[in-house]
């Protein structure tokens, strides 16, 4: 019996860092193939006032990274990615945590990855998102250069 409070917790320590982790009961599931705290390479850390609330950057592969600013223990995640057209996605992003979450600020990025024969990601790519409270916003990923 020792050993079976040690084993949880030990799985609890491993899902702490966010990619991997499975959702609870009727939380939505990440899309993302990588999630991780702070920016996409060679993105510059915005400063105040000009802050954004999001951030969307093609990569290498057919991938898109989308960085979202708030709780670094309960992030905004992609759930739902939809092609419009070749040079637009919509993506659709929730907060699948229904726990306590601490009150620091900061960048978690999430990659997810783009049927590169549906999307052209050699161009800019306008990302609309929905999900968040408030209005919906528009993103444009600019390729890598």
């Amino acid at each position: 019996m020792g050993a079976l409070p040690l084993t949880g917790l030990l799985a609890a320590a491993l899902c702490l860092p966010l990619a991997g982790c499975e959702s609870g009961p009727g939380e939505p599931k990440t899309v993302a193939i990588t999630t991780y705290h702070g920016l996409p390479s060679g993105i510059r850390p915005p400063t105040l006032p000009t802050m954004p609330d999001a951030v969307a950057v093609l990569q290498p592969g057919d991938r898109l990274a989308l960085t979202f600013w708030g709780s670094g223990s309960c992030p905004t995640l992609p759930v739902a990615v939809d092609v419009v057209s070749r040079h637009e996605v919509h993506v659709t992003v929730a907060d699948p945590h229904s726990g306590a979450c601490t009150a620091d600020y900061g960048p978690t990025t999430s990659v997810v990855q783009l049927d590169g024969t549906r999307v052209d990601t050699t161009t800019d790519l306008v990302v609309s998102l929905s999900g968040r409270p408030g209005p919906g916003s528009t993103l444009i990923a600019r390729p890598p250069r």
